[in-house]
């Protein structure tokens, strides 16, 4: 797991009341952690303070796992260094 997905899963084990060791790049966001569209937005918020960034709205939509999250998350980080 990398250090971002390890902070994800961190974010969402606060914002769900879930542990984070059960957490795994692959987890479903949907499936496995039962996360709606409302929970969504909330993370991807959490997301941009934890990670000093801006995510784009798609973010919401195309992210499946947290291995997904922390793709996007990491792209939108070499993005707002350049």
């Amino acid at each position: 797991m990398t250090q971002q997905e390890q902070t994800i899963s961190e974010v969402l084990a606060r914002l769900l009341g879930r542990d984070p060791i059960q957490m795994t790049p692959s987890t479903s966001l949907q499936d496995q952690l039962g996360i709606d569209s409302t929970e969504m937005v909330d993370i991807v918020c959490a997301l941009e303070q934890v990670f000093k960034i801006k995510l784009p709205d798609e973010a919401e939509r195309s992210a499946k796992t947290i291995a997904d999250l922390g793709r996007i998350v990491t792209a939108h980080q070499v993005q707002s260094a350049a």
